[in-house]
């Protein structure tokens, strides 16, 4: 089956459809400028897994699917004077992470917010001193006038010196872009304090394209990365128009706030009257012209919302995660850091593997990414052929799909993208398929291999233990020639003695694996 992106091939479909019943336009203009290279020296970015707020300078000796870290700094810690800039505490961490062999994420904020009655304002007190206008909202909370002239000229001459300091450091794999609040691309919360000190979204629109202009100009070697935002809250036009402004000159694209699935980088609905989907993702990141960068959201905790929110990331072609500490360090989280670790930063055509997680949707499409989890692989109509389900227990049961038997589906099927296989004659592959067992019945594995669209890779009896499984298969008969029904390669069978529960499936090529090694299959499985 000839596919694209699954990510990008399930949203431009929504798209069309909404637009079809809609009678309107998509939000906002998804293709590329013509002609825009596929990199710039500074779209680059080492994969991997950063711990968020990483003071402990964690091991990855300890926690090894670490590759890096994160520090936040604000303004007003580096710049204690008109002239004075202390980068000593910087320095000093990005020592500790060099030397246990971490990359280093810089990001200095102009403010992080009401934290329990403190305002962590970054403004230096001298740049107020200068003539800056305080604004202060309805909880407190003192914000800067960002779009004063003064504090334009000061952050842009700071943005210089942060430059001059670390652009082409070997010890920084990025700096973030400091803008709004947290170094996001908005001033804060929505106020009306905002607007009665002449804060409209064209003034702040300007003033954040000011920013990436400063940061572009300063970091000529160093990736760069704009964290998404708008203002007012729900203004995605602006946060595409942002967003364009920045990937063109070369900065990558991150997303603050990743969760198992309500990830508004993806998708969110613009007015009760004109409902659409907003996705930067997939016009610059999920297209493979910019690098994407995700965050987690701080309240995940819970190992099954590490799990699916990893998984998320993934579908939308993330290079790197930022994750807290709590997740970082909990040993819970092993088997979703290292299915991370090998997918993040790839693309179809370096990947050694695909794979599908099997999810339901929320009823409201406007709120949540549509489809499965994945990438490389399609499921065949699954709504027609499958049942989704929620929370039936495990990490992998937060969402899943189920065979729908009394209505006569009795298959789930799958078609590979054919720039990762396709007519395969010299690959040996193994295919993974993580399921639910519940009942003593019976699934099985079909495949299009070389002499027969359907062969049977093996049949599966279920133990009725209550627990996800995995079951592999390695074949060195692959064929992968979209000969299947439906045009796919392979599908899972229930085989008329009961419904089956799946929740992942990926196929591996085998590295240096002959085919006269595998001459005959094998099969594993493990609890």
């Amino acid at each position: 089956m000839r596919i694209i992106s699954l990510g990008t091939l399930g949203a431009a479909l929504v798209l069309l459809l909404a637009g079809m019943v809609q009678g309107q336009a998509s939000v906002f203009d998804r293709k590329p400028p013509g002609g825009m290279p596929l990199n710039f020296s500074r779209s680059r970015l080492y994969p991997g897994i950063y711990a968020f707020y990483d003071w402990d300078n964690l091991s990855p000796v300890e926690y090894p699917w670490l590759v890096g870290g994160v520090l936040i700094r604000r303004w007003n810690q580096i710049s204690t004077g008109p002239d004075s800039l202390d980068w000593s505490e910087i320095e000093t961490w990005t020592g500790r992470e060099a030397r246990v062999g971490k990359r280093a994420i810089l990001r200095l904020s102009p403010h992080d917010g009401w934290d329990r009655g403190r305002n962590l304002d970054g403004t230096p007190d001298w740049v107020y001193a200068e003539g800056v206008t305080r604004v202060r909202l309805s909880d407190g909370a003192v914000y800067p006038q960002y779009w004063h002239p003064v504090y334009r000229a000061r952050l842009r001459e700071f943005i210089a010196a942060l430059g001059a300091k670390y652009d082409g450091d070997s010890r920084v794999e990025a700096v973030e872009l400091g803008i709004g609040l947290y170094g996001e691309a908005f001033p804060g919360p929505d106020d009306p304090a905002w607007t009665q000190s002449g804060l409209t979204d064209s003034v702040w629109e300007a003033y954040v394209k000011e920013i990436i202009d400063d940061y572009a100009a300063t970091f000529v070697e160093t990736p760069l990365i704009l964290m998404e935002q708008m203002y007012p809250q729900g203004n995605f036009r602006q946060m595409g128009r942002i967003t364009d402004h920045a990937a063109q000159k070369g900065i990558n694209i991150g997303f603050n706030g990743l969760r198992p699935e309500d990830e508004s980088a993806w998708s969110d609905q613009i007015s009760s009257s004109e409902p659409g989907w907003h996705s930067p993702f997939e016009k610059w990141v999920m297209s493979g012209l910019r690098l994407g960068r995700f965050e987690a959201h701080h309240e995940l905790r819970r190992p099954e919302l590490v799990y699916w929110a990893i998984l998320n990331g993934l579908d939308s072609n993330a290079t790197y995660l930022s994750l807290y500490q709590v997740d970082v360090t909990n040993s819970q989280n092993r088997e979703a850091f290292e299915f991370a670790q090998k997918y993040l930063g790839k693309t179809i055509g370096n990947t050694s593997g695909v794979w599908i997680a099997l999810r339901e949707e929320t009823p409201d499409l406007r709120l949540t990414k549509p489809g499965n989890y994945g990438m490389g692989l399609l499921q065949y109509e699954p709504d027609n052929t499958s049942l989704g389900l929620r929370d039936i227990g495990g990490k992998e049961g937060l969402f899943a799909r189920r065979t729908r038997q009394a209505s006569g589906r009795r298959y789930l099927a799958f078609g590979l993208d054919d720039r990762f296989l396709y007519q395969n004659s010299g690959d040996v592959v193994e295919v993974t398929v993580t399921y639910l067992d519940q009942g003593v019945d019976t699934w099985e594995l079909q495949y299009d291999a070389v002499d027969n669209p359907y062969q049977e890779a093996g049949v599966v009896e279920k133990g009725d233990s209550g627990t996800w499984k995995k079951w592999s298969r390695t074949l060195a008969d692959a064929y992968f020639g979209n000969r299947q029904e439906g045009g796919n390669d392979l599908r899972l069978y229930s085989r008329h003695d009961g419904d089956d529960t799946f929740h992942m499936i990926e196929v591996t090529k085998l590295p240096s694996v002959s085919k006269q090694l595998w001459s005959s299959t094998r099969d594993s499985a493990e609890n």
